[in-house]
Parts: structure tokens; C-alpha cells; sequence
């Protein structure tokens, strides 16, 4: 079956976001959105005390997460739809499930849910992975709402074979410095480098410190045998009047992103 449309990923990933309206949701507040100008990822700071742990949270913003990792099949998905529509089914991870298994595979599939894991994306989402006889890697995807539109079917881009399972992964980088720390599993932030302290740990100050000024050596490259440099560190993260963490070493803005940084 050739396909006809002409929707480009990004449409029926925007299309799936906004749902079809039927109540007020999470896509309610999606539909006057420009998701291409939304940040890939964000750092929102919790509430916190002087003198308390830095308490925030990571957001993946799933547009530009699905985009990266994701390209429409307008075909399979027809596929599906006709599939759903001649055994009389819904357009449901059941139907879907049932779909795929009819498909020739290269390995058994098996359906990934974010609902229960410790995940940083935006919103939930539902997905049946499986390979087929010639490796190529497919998604059928369901954006998780009482509105949802229905599976989706995508393939998988082929540099994203395993990054469709990272939604764990993150960092927060200095914008000034490049210092960052980085995430696994969404909740240990663990400094790149691996010496120093993880970055749930750091006390929080919300007056704004003095900051170790780099001396004119350390600015040089310095010969490999010479010992690496301490990282300058005042030991607390300065959150300043609007909720912006600043780096511990040298006082830049801490930033979000969807990728391990390092």
C-alpha cells in the first residue's frame, strides 16, 4: 500500500500533542503552542530554603525528543489503520499489539510505558518497539490523554536505535564553564569528570557569592604530564530572584539538556 499523504514527522508529532480536543487536558494548553520554539529541555527549580539540598527537576520536552529519534511511516501506518478497521478494532495499543504480531519480525517486540518509571518527559507515552527481518527498528507510539488521537506508527531513525529507550537520560551544564552533570536513570546526577559531588547535593544560597576567577595559567594548555587542575567549587548553588540556579564553580546559568553531556 503506497501512502498519499503528505504530513511530515513533526506535523503528526505536533497533531498527536494536541490531540482532538475533546476535553480539557495537557493538550488543551498545547493547542496555541510553537513547539519548535520550545527549549529541548528545562531545569525548574523547587521551592528550597537557604541552607537545604538543591531540590529541582529536569523536564524533556517530547516534541523535540520524538522528532530526534522518530520518522513517520505514512505507509505502515496506513497498514495499521486498514489492519483496524477490517478485524473491526480500535485504534488502541491493543490493536496495535495485535498489528505487529502479525507482522514478520526479527525479534519477539515488547511494549515500553513511561507511566511508572522515574522519567523525565513532558508527557507519557506508550510504545510496541520491534525490528524486522531486515533490522529496521519501528514504534507504533501513543501520547498518553483521554483525547489522544491513537497509535501512531514510526520508524525509528537509524542513530536512535537505542536513544528511543533514554528517557531517563539528561544533563545540566554551566553555560560559562561547561561544567555539567549528567543523568542515567533521572535521578542521580552524577559530575563528568566523575570526582565531585553529585548534583542533588549541592546546599542551596540565595545571595549571590564571590567566584574563583580563573588565573591567566589556567587558561593555557597545559602540557599532559602536569597535574589536572582542581575544579574551583564554593560548595553551595546560588538560586537567584528568578528561580536560575548559577554554577558552583562560576556562577554561570546551570542549564537543561535532553543529551548526556561530555
Amino acid at each position: 500500500m503506497s501512502s498519499t499523504t503528505t504530513e511530515t514527522t513533526a506535523e503528526v508529532i505536533v497533531r498527536m500533542l494536541k490531540g482532538d480536543g475533546r476535553y480539557w487536558s495537557t493538550r488543551q494548553r498545547n493547542k496555541e503552542q510553537n513547539f519548535e520554539s520550545e527549549p529541548e529541555a528545562i531545569l525548574i527549580v523547587d521551592w528550597t530554603y537557604e541552607g537545604e539540598e538543591f531540590g529541582f527537576e529536569v523536564v524533556i520536552h517530547l516534541y523535540h525528543w520524538l522528532k530526534d529519534r522518530l520518522e513517520y511511516n505514512p505507509d505502515l501506518d496506513e497498514r495499521y489503520r486498514a489492519y483496524c478497521e477490517e478485524e473491526g478494532l480500535g485504534f488502541d495499543l491493543q490493536s496495535a499489539s495485535s498489528f505487529v504480531d502479525a507482522q514478520e519480525h526479527l525479534s519477539e517486540p515488547f511494549v515500553v510505558s513511561t507511566l511508572y518509571q522515574k522519567d523525565l518527559l513532558s508527557q507519557t507515552i506508550f510504545f510496541i518497539y520491534w525490528a524486522d527481518e531486515e533490522r529496521n527498528a519501528h514504534v507504533i507510539l501513543e501520547i498518553a490523554g483521554r483525547d489522544s488521537i491513537g497509535p501512531v506508527a514510526f520508524d525509528v531513525k537509524d542513530d536512535s536505535t537505542d536513544a528511543i529507550f533514554d528517557n531517563r537520560c539528561a544533563s545540566v551544564a554551566c553555560e560559562k564553564c561547561s561544567r555539567h552533570w549528567g543523568t542515567l536513570d533521572g535521578e542521580h546526577w552524577v559530575p563528568g569528570g566523575g570526582s565531585g559531588k553529585e548534583l542533588q547535593q549541592y546546599l542551596v544560597t540565595e545571595t549571590e557569592r564571590e567566584y574563583p576567577v580563573p588565573d591567566a595559567i589556567g587558561q593555557l594548555t597545559l602540557p599532559i604530564d602536569l597535574p589536572e587542575r582542581p575544579i574551583p567549587d564554593i560548595g553551595v548553588i546560588w538560586v537567584d530572584e528568578d528561580d536560575k540556579a548559577h554554577c558552583p564553580g562560576c556562577g554561570g546559568v546551570l542549564e537543561a539538556s535532553p543529551w548526556p553531556a561530555g
